[in-house]
């Protein structure tokens, strides 16, 4: 869904889909198999040391995507979105370059035989988009073998998504923190963050929730799976998400 490749380091967020993988023949669960064996992968997940945190809702997954996205902008590794190398943000904003450079081709040679349109750039992550009441529900297997599913994460389009990041990333960390800045996206509005919030939350992301993400209440709600008690919340994070009446 969402990557990041750093120098000593990569963030990634990944969707379990046990439905798509019960969809899986023999021929495809051998295929995943022997590439695996090609790359001497075995063992545990990774092999390596690595931390996993398990998104709960809406503004959990949206701020965490946020947080991998703008990680080589937080380590002053570039200035904008479209300069952050091995990053999905930048692969959506080149597929939407592709997009926009496909149809303006379209409009000025009516008529005349379109050059094939070059593989997307961001054609092995998942679709950003998705309309819970009127998307098909199920798999959604994708035709071809660069993702799995057509099926979205985040109920905003790829385009208000680059926009956020880019509004994230251009907020002053010197501006009052009592401030709501005038281009605030209505997003946040409508999960009920502030503007100030917001940017805490995916500046410390990786600070603020360690084994399960979420809006308190969620947390909350949720019972480990050996020992069935319940998981911590950080006091900073009930601070920047109060509960919604």
């Amino acid at each position: 869904m969402t990557v990041a490749v750093l120098a000593n380091q990569f963030h990634v967020i990944l969707r379990n889909r046990p439905d798509v993988v019960a969809r899986w023949d023999d021929t495809e669960v051998a295929r995943r198999w022997l590439s695996n064996h090609e790359d001497q992968a075995t063992g545990r997940f990774f092999e390596e040391r690595y931390r996993a945190t398990r998104l709960l809702d809406e503004a959990s997954v949206l701020a965490c995507s946020a947080y991998v996205d703008l990680n080589p902008i937080r380590a002053a590794l570039c200035e904008t979105i479209e300069s952050s190398d091995h990053t999905s943000a930048k692969l959506r904003i080149e597929s939407m370059r592709q997009e926009n450079s496909a149809d303006r081709l379209a409009a000025s040679s009516p008529g005349e035989p379109i050059e094939p349109i070059r593989k997307r750039p961001d054609a092995m992550l998942s679709p950003v988009s998705i309309d819970e009441r009127t998307d098909p529900i199920g798999p959604c297997i994708a035709a071809t073998g660069d993702r799995c599913s057509e099926k979205g994460y985040l109920s905003m389009s790829v385009l208000d998504y680059v926009e956020l990041l880019d509004w994230t990333a251009r907020q002053s960390r010197s501006a009052p923190s009592g401030r709501t800045p005038r281009d605030m996206p209505p997003l946040l509005k409508r999960l009920g963050l502030s503007a100030s919030a917001w940017c805490e939350l995916v500046g410390r992301f990786g600070r603020l929730f360690h084994h399960v993400a979420g809006c308190p209440e969620s947390i909350d709600r949720l019972r480990g799976h050996r020992r069935g008690g319940r998981f911590r919340v950080n006091r900073r994070v009930r601070e920047l998400m109060p509960a919604r009446e």
